[in-house]
């Protein structure tokens, strides 16, 4: 996925950190990791949704889809209580 900032092309499929306010820092984020959090910002929740729209996006199916869903219940329960301490990931109004 190619986006435009500051007169560049950037391929943002090859961003691998987030900013952290809380840091100043760059944080790892995962391909996978990055296509929960955005389908979290969009307004899906629980894990297997977020597996759903990441898959989508990779164009997986099968085995590979259920390895998405196991990764985004890892993710909801261990990760993503990081990344919103460190506000990489903000909470989702309700």
């Amino acid at each position: 996925m190619l986006e435009r900032r500051s007169g560049h092309i950037v391929n943002i499929s090859s961003i691998g950190v987030l900013a952290s306010p809380v840091t100043g820092g760059g944080i790892p984020v995962s391909r996978p990791e990055q296509l929960f959090l955005a389908a979290r910002a969009s307004g899906l929740t629980g894990p297997d949704a977020w597996a759903e729209a990441a898959a989508r996006v990779l164009r997986t199916d099968g085995p590979a889809q259920e390895g998405l869903v196991q990764a985004a219940r890892v993710f909801a329960r261990g990760r993503l209580p990081v990344l919103q301490a460190l506000e990489v990931a903000l909470p989702v109004a309700r």
